[in-house]
């Protein structure tokens, strides 16, 4: 079992440039490593989702 992250930048977005972490979970199967689990986040821009500290 191993995992691993990055962060990614995407130009090519109908909606603009989006920034986002990937975090992927592999496992080595028959000896070779396979993908079993992949997460995208994506930081929220939206007030409501934003504690009290973080407001302007």
């Amino acid at each position: 079992m191993a995992f691993a992250t990055c962060l990614v930048h995407c130009d090519g977005t109908s909606a603009g440039p989006l920034d986002f972490r990937l975090s992927i979970g592999l496992k080595k199967i028959d000896g070779e490593w396979s993908i079993v689990h992949e997460h995208h986040s994506v930081p929220t821009l939206e007030e409501r989702f934003l504690g009290p500290t973080a407001r302007s």
